[in-house]
């Protein structure tokens, strides 16, 4: 992230020698302190001897400010994005919400569904049971009836072959 800052502080920078090339000086000197600022300044004053100590003052108070300026900025469109992606996390877990009721509104349908055709499948031989007996008792009548009249054909039959020559 400090990159990212040095990269912003890079653009704002203005021509000419200032607070920037001295720092960025004694930065390349090893390290921004006392003695490498004193000596990138006494260096970059031959470059420019409009360089002064009020103008480094200045420079640097103006590239502070905007620095914070421009965070500020893109701190306020990270917050505006950070509070639309939370609207979208919002809206999102609304339309699960709603999603996930719906679904179990529909288990619950098809549970109370379910169970009732179970009661129904277990009680469908206490509906046919009666009519199926009702059917077999029809044909075991039935075929008792024609056991007999074919027991009468038969004695008849015998009769006749035994009578008639």
């Amino acid at each position: 992230m400090k990159l990212k800052v040095y990269a912003i502080l890079e653009k704002l920078n203005e021509p000419g020698v200032d607070f920037f090339e001295v720092w960025n000086a004694a930065a390349a000197m090893g390290k921004v302190e006392e003695n490498t600022l004193k000596a990138a300044y006494t260096s970059l004053k031959f470059v420019d001897s409009s360089l002064s100590k009020e103008k480094l003052v200045a420079t640097g108070t103006n590239y502070a400010n905007k620095l914070k300026e421009t965070i500020a900025k893109e701190s306020d469109q990270k917050q505006e994005e950070k509070k639309r992606t939370e609207q979208d996390r919002t809206m999102e877990i609304a339309n699960l919400n709603s999603e996930i009721k719906a679904l179990t509104e529909n288990i619950t349908k098809l549970q109370d569904d379910l169970q009732k055709k179970q009661v129904a499948l277990g009680q469908i031989n206490e509906k046919y049971e009666p009519k199926i007996k009702e059917i077999e008792q029809k044909i075991a009548i039935g075929n008792a009836a024609v056991g007999e009249v074919i027991t009468e054909i038969n004695n008849a039959l015998h009769m006749i072959n035994q009578s008639i020559t």
